[in-house]
């Protein structure tokens, strides 16, 4: 049976983290310490290659490609949060993976599906994550390791271990998130928080400011504070950088 979202955070603030180059663990640090919802596009969320989780304790591990699941099936087991894919055709098949994962019926590649049993892809994990977070109702998405470009690598780790040479379209996915821009912030706020970002669709936004619109923000352990200060400033309209 296809999985369907309910409105579980109504009113919230979500942090999509992806896998662009400005991603980091004080990134991580600040979103875990905001309190706010969080989804893991792929491996933000795992163990892998000897890289520690950067998120595990994310609300929601999202990966839209069935070879990136069995690539990292032990992991992503591990994971103890909601596991959620889309899949691979119009109508849910049967889940290769694992009975844990839920599987959303595919609703194709441009803009916004608005039954929450589907999901639209952009052609990338990172614009279904975003259809995912407003799927469950928030009001805020921050965009973190969206850079969208290719200047400084595909990935904060590289290229992924069973797809060594592939490079993203960054072009179509741009495209598909210009595409459904004004669904999307029809919707919610959607801020990007990812310096430097290619993408220009959606209004800049320092990632502790996009978090301060949580009601009751708590104070983030003065270590992770202090480390994550200098990598935020303000991102204006002059920033320009993929999310896979």
């Amino acid at each position: 049976m296809t999985w369907k979202v309910e409105r579980e955070w109504e009113g919230e603030v979500c942090a999509v983290l992806a896998s662009g180059p400005s991603m980091t663990r004080q990134v991580a640090d600040t979103v875990r310490a905001s309190g706010c919802r969080s989804i893991a596009v792929n491996n933000q969320g795992v163990a892998f290659g000897g890289h520690p989780a950067m998120a595990p304790w994310a609300d929601i591990l999202y990966a839209s490609d069935a070879r990136w699941w069995h690539n990292h099936a032990k992991e992503a087991m591990a994971f103890k949060g909601r596991k959620v894919t889309i899949s691979q055709t119009g109508d849910r098949v049967p889940n290769l993976i694992d009975e844990s994962v839920a599987v959303m019926s595919h609703g194709g590649v441009q803009g916004f599906d608005p039954r929450p049993t589907h999901l639209r892809t952009g052609h990338n994990s990172g614009f279904a994550a975003v259809h995912l977070a407003i799927h469950f109702g928030v009001r805020r998405v921050g965009l973190c390791g969206f850079d969208m470009h290719g200047k400084r690598g595909e990935h904060w780790f590289g290229d992924h271990a069973w797809r060594r040479g592939y490079r993203s379209r960054y072009d179509l996915f741009l495209n598909t998130f210009k595409g459904a821009a004004g669904e999307f912030l029809a919707r919610a706020e959607v801020v990007n928080c990812s310096p430097g970002s290619a993408l220009k669709c959606f209004p800049f936004m320092e990632l502790r400011e996009a978090l301060n619109g949580l009601p009751d923000l708590p104070e983030a352990a003065p270590e992770t504070a202090a480390a994550a200060a200098p990598a935020f400033r303000s991102a204006g309209p002059q920033a320009a950088t993929g999310a896979a």
